[in-house]
C-alpha cells in the first residue's frame, strides 16, 4: 500500500487550512482551531505511515489511532468548533467474549462519542457522480446519522461483508456473498432523466427461470431494486449482466413469461409490450440509496445493506473495523497472535481464516480515509 501524502502534508501548515476552508466552505477558522486541525491531520498521518511499515501484530492498532485523528480533524474543520468540545469517548465498547476468536469480535455503539461526531459529520456529504457534456456532477444523497444505531450489537463479519471492494474475498472466506454489491450507473442523457443501473452478478443464468430467481434474490437483498424496472440480461466477463432502468414499475409485472422475452444469444429482454407504450421516469437519486464512492469520486461505486435500516459510508464502517480490529490487538493479544502465527494446536484451534479479508481490509482503510479527508476537507474540489 503506497500513499501520496502531498496533499495530507499541505494541511499540516495552519496557514493553508485557514486559506484552504475558507475558500471550499466559506468560512475562516481561527488561527487556533487551524492550528489544531493541521496537528490531528499530521498525527494521523505519522500514525498510518508508521502503520504501512510496521508488523500486522501491531497495524490494527496505529491505523484506528490514524483513523481517531483524522476524524477528529474532519469533525473540527466541518463543525468549526475545538478539540476540547468534543467527545472524550469512542462511543463504542468491545463486547467480545473472552473466549472468542477472530471472527467473533463484536461492539456495541453507544449514545455519542467520536464515532457518532464523525458519522454525523460527514454522513451528509454523500453524493451520486455523474456527467452532463462531460464535465462531472452530483446529486446530493446522504448517509444516515448514527442515532439509529445506539445500543446496537455489530460483529466483525458484519462489517467486512459491507465494505466496498471485498465482497468477492468475503464470499470465497465464508462461502456466503457480502452485503454489498457493485453497480454501474448510466444517467445518459440529463435532459430525459432517464437511468440504466447494471450489476454484474457472479450467478449465471441458465433459462428464464434461474433469471428471475437471480433478479428476486438482488431485490430481496437490495429492496431499492423494486422500484427499478428489469430491462435486459445476458453473459458476459462470466458474469450474468443484469441492467434495469427508473422507468416507472406500477402496474407491470417485469418479470412474467409475457414482458420477459428471449433475445440475443440466449438472454433475455423487457417485452415488446413496452415498446410504444408511454413511459413515466422515476428520477433515479429519488430510488436509489447513498452508495460508496461518493466522497473520493472513485471509479467504481458499491449499493451497501444497511444496518439496523441506517445506511452507513464506507468510512463510518471502516471506523468500525478499525476500532473492532485495535481492541483486539491491545487486549487480546494472544488471540490475535494465535491467528496471525496460523498455528494449530489441540488447545488453540485454527483462527486464521479470516485473515486475508481482514489484512485487505485495513489495507483500504489505510489508503482510502486519507483521501477521504482531503475530499471532505478541501469540499471545492468535489463540486
Amino acid at each position: 500500500m503506497t500513499n501520496d501524502w502531498y496533499d495530507i502534508k499541505f494541511m499540516e501548515s495552519a496557514t493553508n487550512v485557514r486559506e484552504l476552508l475558507g475558500n471550499s466552505m466559506g468560512r475562516t477558522p481561527s488561527a487556533n482551531i487551524a492550528r489544531e486541525i493541521a496537528v490531528c491531520i499530521q498525527q494521523g498521518r505519522l500514525f498510518f505511515e508508521a502503520a504501512s511499515a510496521a508488523p500486522i501484530q501491531i497495524k490494527p492498532l496505529q491505523i484506528y489511532y490514524g483513523v481517531v485523528a483524522f476524524a477528529q480533524a474532519v469533525i473540527v474543520a466541518r463543525n468549526g468548533h475545538s478539540l476540547s468540545t468534543l467527545a472524550r469517548a469512542h462511543g463504542l465498547t468491545d463486547t467480545t467474549s473472552l473466549d472468542a476468536g477472530v471472527e467473533g469480535l463484536v461492539l456495541r455503539v453507544e449514545n455519542n462519542g467520536t464515532y457518532q461526531e464523525f458519522n454525523d459529520t460527514v454522513a451528509p456529504l454523500g453524493r451520486i457522480w455523474y456527467f452532463d457534456s462531460s464535465m462531472p456532477k452530483w446529486y446530493e444523497k446522504p448517509f444516515d446519522s448514527a442515532a439509529g444505531l445506539s445500543g446496537l450489537q455489530i460483529t466483525i463479519t458484519d462489517i467486512l461483508a459491507r465494505a466496498p471492494g471485498l465482497a468477492e474475498k468475503f464470499a470465497q472466506t465464508f462461502g456466503s456473498s457480502g452485503k454489498t454489491i457493485p453497480i454501474m450507473l448510466n444517467f445518459g442523457t440529463i435532459y430525459t432523466g432517464s437511468c440504466t443501473l447494471r450489476i454484474d452478478d457472479p450467478v449465471l443464468f441458465t433459462d428464464r427461470a434461474s433469471l428471475v430467481a437471480s433478479i428476486q434474490r438482488l431485490r430481496s437483498e437490495y429492496p431499492f431494486l423494486e422500484q427499478w424496472r428489469f430491462t435486459e440480461a445476458q453473459h458476459a466477463w462470466g458474469n450474468s449482466i443484469i441492467v434495469f432502468d427508473n422507468t416507472e414499475r406500477r402496474g407491470l409485472d417485469d418479470l412474467s413469461e409475457d414482458n420477459l422475452i428471449e433475445a440475443n444469444n440466449n438472454g433475455f429482454a423487457s417485452g415488446r409490450a413496452m415498446v410504444g407504450a408511454e413511459r413515466t421516469i422515476v428520477p433515479a437519486i429519488e430510488i436509489l440509496p447513498p452508495l460508496s464512492g461518493g466522497y473520493t469520486r472513485s471509479g467504481q461505486i458499491y449499493a451497501m445493506q444497511p444496518i439496523n435500516n441506517v445506511n452507513l459510508s464506507e468510512y463510518a464502517l471502516q471506523f468500525l473495523g478499525a476500532f473492532l480490529l485495535s481492541s483486539l490487538v491491545r487486549y487480546r493479544p494472544q488471540i490475535w497472535q494465535n491467528a496471525i502465527s496460523r498455528s494449530v494446536t489441540a488447545q488453540s484451534p485454527a483462527d486464521d481464516r479470516s485473515l486475508s479479508l481482514i489484512e485487505e481490509f485495513l489495507d483500504d482503510v489505510l489508503s482510502g480515509f486519507p483521501e477521504m479527508v482531503v475530499r471532505v476537507m478541501d469540499y471545492q474540489r468535489t463540486r
